[in-house]
């Protein structure tokens, strides 16, 4: 370099001279030279540094792809377990036929529409395709719990029956999952239960071929003939060791990648999930081993893995062959440097034009694709619009409504052939002339009034309009004008459509009245309705039904008969499964079932279900089947109460030691104790249900059941029957036996006779014993006053037992009366649930035949004539007070045996215990009530007390003499109105204290000091035995260690007060 820049001579001089000229170039060329070395070392650092970032890119694009696949292939696992729950949900066909098969229902009978919609389910998903259009399910399964197969997607459907296959025990346990498969060829399968309030009842299974997922995801692009002859694959490699790729080698590399990285995830768990790899391993074309990155995908237990030719990342010839492409050009720069400099200038600005010029060709270009593009744009439009104006000109020649058309001078201008053939027969039919002739004068003057008001305005106007044809025909047309505007947007004219509603009209105004009645008689009788598809399981349910069990429809939306089945009691799910299938077989001509559903509150509700089936299919199966709720839980309870109630009374009245019996008012007999029965033992078997008292007697005198009516039988049969019939003593019976009897016998509100028999033997043997001690009465005075006492204490029972009689016949004509209108009730109930169901069968029928024929006059006629035969509005009028008395009956019932089971204390009986006085007085008055509901009515006015001890069935007796006598008091004064009892409690002194007061006569000041005696009474005889009071004092003041004591005020009246110590 020197040298050339100082050449010598011969004489090894350096020649100044000749350099003089050209120093100055030299120069320039030396620092040229030097600065083009300086660059071509800075180009190199910039290829290595270049390189290295080059790699590092590549090495982060691939894990980006790689993610994103990845990212891609989770979210694809994602849809396909979406699919699966959706066939897998509550609402979808494959519950559906599980619960219909677990309710006995075979393929006949609704199980066959079930698998039909599943079969149609497995088919709409398979025929999901992926990005290119093919298809992403290879195979779809329905499995039972067993493992046993029962329905594939791509069988016949034709034959159910050919579906059924082995079982398949490597789905068992059916969990929701998802997983790699081998086989030919590979799959993904995916498994998720069908679950029913937490049971499982089945299982689908769905496959995926791995081909599909390996040219959806995994196939590369290659973008050169270098790429394409060098490894860039990748594979889907699960955690057993299955997967997708397209070559064997590069499955069993991944297979060796594995291995290391999950050696090395014991020292890192992040480079278990993703992690690029240098491999070493050389396969067929690859001499400087492969880069490997993976990535676990998310939703599946397998990685991703993508190998590429490490040369394609990391190429060492690239730095030598840049540095002699860098020399060579560094030889040529400095022969044009002299070149590049002189002409930069005119390059630049010939650039400068240059890029000038592809601006505008540029935009010369895009502005040319524009006009080009519009116009293909416009003729598109203009054929579409050609064709448009083709199709509605069809449209109209083809609609059969008639249509015609006006100018602006409301001149007819043409019409479409319906209107032609409308009016091709009338005298009216317009022609050239004005359209409104075809109407009358009127409406043709309304009709021009409004047309021109259209024509002002441009509004549409709709209105209904009648024509009248030949032959005195006429029509109602609903009549549609409306401006038709030119281009520029004014109006060229009118068009009328008009369509013929006569009968339209006429079928609304008859179904709006039929649909009014039908919702009259629903709210009316307070039912629910239901509808069901007994083949697609759909089922439809009104306000009412949600509203029995406590639900809106919207709350149990959407509904089907699982909804049923959910809220039905398990119990009776096999009674109505039965009724249902005789009714479909046909041995019921109605299925009416009563069964308990369970209420949104929890507890569990009776209705009545009723229906039968309306539709049946070609091959007469059932299709649709309609009926009614109704709420009975109300009438089950009261029946419930009823029994309850019946059954206590028949056992209290089983457990009196005397003979009970009661005869209705025909004088047939309606209950009887078994005490009854062995008084009366030689005529117990003639006394049965339903056997009128006169043959009873004579069956017994057949016998010589009766002492006293030997020899005198037909005298003493007459005497008999007039005091049964006309009860108004006591009088005594001597059987055959010897055995003496009472007869206390009275008359109940309903006629009938409800009577006792008391056996008085041992009074009668006492009464004669009596007379013989009266003859020798100074010698055996000590014996008679024990003789007394026991005799005494019969009395006491007698009395009782007299009272429990008279309770007995008000309780008799108490619970009869409230029984009776009840029992009519349910009986005019029934006939009115069987009109009301026969009504809406005629409606139904009437809409069906309306739905498939058209209207008929005549059928409404039939219905309306139906409905007064029916008597339908007298029935829904009647409804409500029907029910609203039988409850008051059921609650008088159910009150009056809670009383009379707190008047009797059975449980507590002879033993002393605590007890609420005002109860007792409570319970008493609802047992005495028929003694003075006539006659005067009670004021209670009970304190805050405490309980006392005491025996409450003998205070019970205290109330109830007392209050017996008070009403007879009032009632001995025959008074216009009725008179007044006040009950009244209070705590005085540390003593309960009780007050009962009447209005009546009072007693008189001299006999006061005598009215608690024995035996003493101011009652006409035979109204009373005198021992009423007496009882009540012994039961207060020797049993209780009470007080009683009665006062008379001086305007009349009594005053019995009683004083008990607390508890």
């Amino acid at each position: 370099m020197l040298f050339w820049l100082y050449p010598l001579g011969k004489d090894g001089q350096v020649l100044r001279q000749k350099s003089s000229r050209k120093g100055s170039q030299r120069w320039y060329t030396a620092f040229a030279g030097l600065l083009l070395i300086g660059i071509i070392a800075f180009l190199l650092g910039l290829n290595y540094q270049g390189q290295w970032r080059l790699q590092q890119e590549a090495m982060r694009f691939l894990q980006v792809d790689l993610a994103a696949r990845s990212d891609a292939i989770s979210y694809f696992v994602m849809e396909r377990m979406s699919d699966m729950e959706k066939l897998t949900s509550n609402s979808n066909a494959a519950a559906t036929f599980f619960i219909n098969k677990s309710l006995g229902m075979s393929m006949e009978y609704g199980l066959r529409g079930s698998l039909n919609l599943v079969y149609r389910e497995f088919d709409s998903l398979s025929e999901t395709t992926a990005f290119g259009g093919e298809a992403i399910w290879s195979r779809l399964v329905l499995f039972s719990n067993e493992g046993s197969q029962i329905l594939e997607s791509f069988s016949p459907q034709k034959d159910l029956t050919q579906r059924i296959r082995t079982s398949d025990s490597t789905i068992l346990p059916c969990l929701r999952s998802v997983s790699l498969e081998s086989g030919t060829p590979s799959s993904l399968r995916f498994t998720s239960p069908v679950i029913r309030n937490g049971n499982q009842l089945g299982c689908v299974a769905g496959w995926v071929n791995l081909e599909t997922l390996n040219r959806q995801f995994l196939q590369t692009e290659k973008n050169s003939k270098k790429v394409s002859s060098s490894l860039d694959s990748i594979v889907l490699y699960g955690a057993d060791g299955e997967g997708a790729s397209l070559d064997r080698g590069i499955f069993q590399l991944a297979g060796a990648l594995m291995r290391l990285v999950e050696a090395d995830s014991t020292t890192s768990a992040e480079n278990a999930t993703s992690g690029i790899r240098f491999m070493e391993d050389n396969l067929p074309g690859i001499s400087r081993g492969v880069v490997a990155v993976y990535q676990a995908v998310t939703g599946l237990d397998a990685m991703l893995i993508r190998f590429v030719d490490r040369k394609n990342v990391d190429d060492a010839a690239k730095p030598m062959r840049y540095l002699i492409v860098l020399t060579m050009f560094s030889m040529g720069v400095i022969g044009v440097i002299v070149l590049i400099v002189r002409f930069s200038t005119k390059a630049l600005v010939f650039e400068e034009r240059l890029v000038e010029a592809n601006r505008k060709k540029d935009q010369i270009q895009r502005i040319n694709t524009n006009l080009q593009a519009e116009i293909q744009s416009r003729k598109k439009a203009e054929n579409e619009l050609a064709q448009e104006k083709a199709f509605l000109h069809s449209l109209i020649e083809a609609i059969p409504d008639p249509i015609f058309y006006m100018d602006r001078r409301l001149r007819y201008t043409g019409s479409n052939p319906a209107f032609l053939r409308l009016f091709a027969g009338s005298e009216n039919n317009p022609g050239d002339n004005s359209p409104f002739e075809i109407f009358g004068n009127q409406t043709a003057k309304l009709l021009e009034q409004q047309c021109q008001e259209i024509l002002l305005t441009g509004k549409t106007v709709q209105d209904e309009y009648w024509v009248d044809l030949y032959e005195g025909e006429s029509l109602l047309l609903d009549v549609k004008i409306t401006p038709h505007k030119t281009e520029e947007g004014g109006s060229a004219g009118l068009i009328c459509i008009g369509r013929d509603i006569t009968r339209r009209k006429q079928m609304e105004i008859a179904l709006d009245s039929q649909r009014e009645r039908l919702d009259l008689v629903i709210r009316g009788t307070h039912i629910g309705v239901w509808d069901w598809n007994i083949q697609t399981g759909e089922t439809v349910f009104n306000d009412r039904w949600a509203e029995i069990v406590g639900y809106t429809l919207d709350e149990l939306t959407p509904v089907s008969i699982e909804t049923w089945l959910e809220l039905a009691h398990p119990d009776d799910l096999e009674q109505t499964s039965q009724l249902l299938e005789k009714h479909f077989n046909g041995e019921l001509d109605l299925y009416d079932c009563e069964c308990r559903m369970r209420h949104k509150a929890g507890h569990w509700v009776w209705v009545h279900d009723r229906g039968r089936v309306m539709e049946w299919t070609k091959d007469g199966l059932p299709l649709r089947m309609s009926g009614t709720h109704s709420d009975i839980s109300s009438r089950k309870a009261a029946e419930e109460k009823f029994k309850e109630s019946q059954e206590r009374l028949i056992t209290a009245i089983e457990a009196l030691d005397d003979g009970f019996v009661l005869y209705d008012a025909d004088d047939r007999l309606v209950l009887h104790n078994k005490r009854y029965l062995e008084i009366y033992k030689e005529s117990a078997e003639f006394i049965t249900i339903g056997e009128r008292f006169e043959d009873i007697l004579r069956k017994g005198l057949e016998k010589g059941q009766y002492a006293d009516a030997v020899g005198r039988e037909k005298k003493w049969l007459a005497e008999r029957m007039v005091q049964h019939l006309s009860p108004s003593s006591t009088i005594e019976q001597k059987l055959a036996d010897g055995t003496w009897l009472r007869i206390s016998e009275r008359r109940t509100r309903d006629g009938g006779v409800v009577g006792f028999r008391v056996d008085i033997t041992d009074l009668k043997k006492v009464e004669s014993q009596l007379r013989e001690i009266n003859e020798t009465l100074e010698e055996r005075v000590q014996d008679r006053a024990a003789r007394l006492k026991e005799m005494h204490a019969q009395m006491v029972l007698q009395e009782k037992m007299a009272s429990v009689g008279l309770l007995a016949a008000g309780m008799a004509h108490e619970l009869n009366n409230p029984i009776n209108f009840v029992n009519g009730n349910f009986v005019a109930l029934t006939d009115y649930i069987e009109d009301i169901t026969e009504i809406i069968q005629n409606y139904r029928s009437i809409v069906d035949k309306s739905a498939s024929s058209g209207w008929d006059e005549s059928l409404a006629i039939v219905v309306r004539e139906k409905e007064k035969e029916l008597q339908i509005d007298y029935i829904l009028d009647d409804l409500p007070m029907l029910f609203e008395e039988s409850r008051r009956g059921f609650d008088r019932i159910v009150r009056i045996i809670d009383s009379m089971r707190a008047f009797s204390h059975v449980d507590h009986t002879g033993q002393f215990v605590p007890s609420d006085i005002n109860k007792c007085i409570q319970d008493t008055l609802v047992i005495a009530r028929s003694s003075y509901k006539y006659c005067a009515d009670v004021d209670e006015n009970l304190g805050d007390i405490p309980q006392v001890v005491c025996l409450p069935e003998q205070l019970n007796q205290v109330f109830l003499n007392l209050i017996i006598n008070g009403a007879q008091a009032i009632e001995m004064q025959k008074r216009s109105e009725k008179g007044r009892i006040e009950i009244r409690t209070w705590l005085e002194n540390a003593m309960v204290c009780c007050e009962i007061s009447d209005d009546g006569p009072g007693v008189p000041e001299d006999i006061r000091n005598r009215i608690f005696e024995p035996f003493f009474t101011t009652k006409p005889p035979g109204k009373g035995t005198g021992l009423g009071l007496s009882i009540c004092y012994d039961i207060i003041v020797e049993k209780h260690k009470g007080k009683l004591a009665l006062t008379c005020p001086q305007n009349g009246g009594s005053v019995f007060t009683i004083q008990l110590p607390p508890l």
